[in-house]
């Protein structure tokens, strides 16, 4: 919870109503560079998931509790990032893409 108070604060991230029935919650005044790293971030972490996950499934090995132990706190730790990457990304699909589409510049 500190880390994304942290985050928010850092980027000035603001809650903004729009005229549809969403609401979004990641409008920045100062542009979306901040986001950016966010969403690298989270589909960063969305992959070390699907990879743990498929070795779990393929080979019955699991990397993160090897390294931190089955019942450890930074174990559920890894899997709870991991989840809230994916609903991130979810939920804020279309912003994402509209984020990462190339600007272009018309000129007369």
């Amino acid at each position: 919870m500190t880390i994304s108070i942290s985050i928010a604060t850092l980027c000035g991230w603001r809650r903004r109503v729009t005229t549809t029935s969403t609401v979004d919650f990641f409008y920045t005044d100062n542009g979306s560079h901040c986001l950016k790293t966010v969403d690298l971030i989270t589909f960063i972490l969305i992959i070390i998931g699907a990879l743990i996950w498929g070795s779990v499934g393929a080979f019955d090995f699991n990397p993160v509790a090897i390294a931190f132990g089955p019942a450890h706190a930074a174990t559920r730790g890894i899997y709870i990032l991991v989840g809230l990457s994916a609903v991130y990304h979810a939920i804020a699909f279309r912003a994402i893409q509209q984020r990462w589409r190339p600007r272009t510049s018309r000129t007369l």
